[in-house]
């Protein structure tokens, strides 16, 4: 049951009696084929899921309302060429069933080893910082992740979020230094809220996720010539000239230096 209330949104079947007009409904497809899956084709069952089944068609009736469309829109005019070091897609919110949307992401991050310098050398983050930019008024206070509960991945700063994990292993087991794996771990960024506000404008962004880095949190280690990593990094020097003609010259910068590695946008608009 707890999976099922995970992917549509409704906790119980009296939920759905329960709605009230303003309040979002999942979607019927997604009800009928959750229902398939949660009572099966067992006789025994037959009469709980048309109860359930009825009282979807109980809520529709009361007016409860289909969420307004979100559309996903990444930047196609500043392309992300390290995708190797991180990976971050936004995807379609999902109501809940307290009226609001769960702000979906994928992030996921790793190393990169770049021949283009000599010698070549491994890129990695050391940590990372998560910001995430939405309209107070679209966003439930309280709701971001690391914020509403502990995360072992992500530790609260000011203006956003430390990414701090998971951390690369090494053959030994070992720690290795560097970020390297799916870091949200399938919780959702935050909960927006479903207001009028939400769907007037058409063109301006809604939500915008950023990952940035500061210098000091890149990982510059030479490779030999089997591509293995050295165990000690390139000294500050070096590093800093790798970074400038690998990293800071390729990107932009956030407002306090840091490189902006990955950026989604994600815009809301109204119904149609």
């Amino acid at each position: 049951m707890d999976r099922f209330a995970e992917l549509t949104g409704i906790s119980d079947v009296r939920v759905l009696y329960n709605y009230r007009k303003g309040q979002t409904l999942p979607p019927f497809d997604l009800v009928t084929s959750m229902a398939r899956e949660l009572f099966g084709l067992d006789e025994t069952h037959k009469a709980a899921k048309k109860a359930f089944l009825a009282a979807w068609k109980h809520a529709e009736a009361n007016g409860a309302e289909q969420p307004p469309q979100f559309a996903a829109d990444w930047p196609r005019d500043n392309p992300q060429p390290f995708t190797e070091l991180a990976e971050l897609e936004l995807l379609t919110p999902q109501a809940d069933n307290a009226g609001g949307y769960y702000l979906r992401a994928r992030l996921v991050v790793g190393a990169r080893a770049d021949e283009s310098v000599k010698p070549p050398v491994l890129l990695a983050l050391r940590e990372a910082f998560l910001s995430v930019d939405v309209p107070a008024n679209l966003v439930t206070d309280g709701s971001l992740v690391g914020v509403r509960e502990a995360h072992e991945n992500l530790r609260e700063a000011p203006g956003g979020l430390r990414v701090v994990g998971p951390l690369a292993r090494t053959q030994n087991g070992n720690e290795a230094g560097y970020l390297e794996g799916e870091v949200l771990g399938g919780h959702h960024l935050a909960v927006l809220t479903s207001t009028a506000d939400a769907t007037e404008a058409e063109t301006e962004t809604a939500v915008t996720v950023r990952l940035s880095v500061p210098r000091r949190s890149f990982v510059v280690t030479p490779l030999d010539a089997e591509g293995n990593a050295s165990i000690h990094a390139v000294d500050s020097p070096a590093k800093q000239a790798v970074l400038d003609a690998l990293i800071f010259s390729a990107l932009e910068r956030d407002q306090l230096g840091r490189a902006v590695l990955q950026k989604a946008k994600l815009r809301m608009r109204p119904r149609t």
